[in-house]
C-alpha cells in the first residue's frame, strides 16, 4: 500500500466552514443509522437547533406597476390591464 501524501488545498474560509458542517452532519447521520441497525436508541437532543440561525425575512417583491423593471434593469411598459407590453412591437410581415 502506498503512503498517504498531504497536499495544500486553498479554500475560501466560508466554503471550508460549509463543507465542515456538511461533513459533520453526514457523519452524524451515518453513526445514528449504524446504531439504529444494532438496535441502540439514541435520544434526540431537544436543545437549540444547530446550523445557520434564522435571519430576517426577505423583503417582499415590489408590486407590478407601470414602472416594473425587466431582468436587464430596463423599464418595461405595461398596458392599461397591467400586463407587460413587448419592448418593441412585432414586425408586420
Amino acid at each position: 500500500m502506498s503512503a498517504r501524501k498531504p497536499f495544500a488545498l486553498r479554500l475560501d474560509p466560508a466554503l471550508y466552514d460549509a463543507l465542515q458542517r456538511a461533513a459533520d452532519a453526514e457523519i452524524e447521520v451515518l453513526l445514528r443509522e449504524a446504531l439504529a441497525r444494532r438496535g441502540v436508541k439514541v435520544p434526540v437532543n431537544k436543545g437549540p437547533k444547530r446550523g445557520r440561525p434564522a435571519g430576517p425575512a426577505p423583503a417582499p417583491a415590489p408590486a407590478p406597476g407601470n414602472d416594473a423593471r425587466s431582468p436587464s434593469g430596463r423599464r418595461r411598459r405595461r398596458d392599461s390591464a397591467g400586463s407587460a407590453c413587448p419592448a418593441m412591437p412585432n414586425p408586420v410581415g
